[in-house]
């Protein structure tokens, strides 16, 4: 998606947020996600894991970095093979 298309798109998701409706973002892309959302759900390996505001979300720290999301979740290292 070129980046005219994609302005847009966050354009009408934040009015539709604006008039109370319920918006879905699924993305990895954590700046993106803290931009349109009012709440964000963390999932870790196919389970909700956490759910915050975004202020909570930003308050923790380096929210940006999956070093830090793992802390705040508590959530096992696990080990990357070939």
């Amino acid at each position: 998606m070129d980046i005219g298309a994609a302005e847009y798109i966050h354009r009408r998701l934040i009015e539709e947020r604006s008039a109370g409706n319920a918006i879905l973002v699924i993305s990895e892309d954590l700046d993106e996600v803290l931009a349109l959302s009012d709440r964000v759900a963390v999932m870790f390996e196919g389970q909700i894991v956490a759910v915050m505001d975004v202020a909570e979300a930003m308050w923790r720290g380096s929210a940006y970095s999956w070093p830090a999301v793992r802390s705040w979740l508590r959530c096992p290292s696990r080990s990357v093979d070939g």
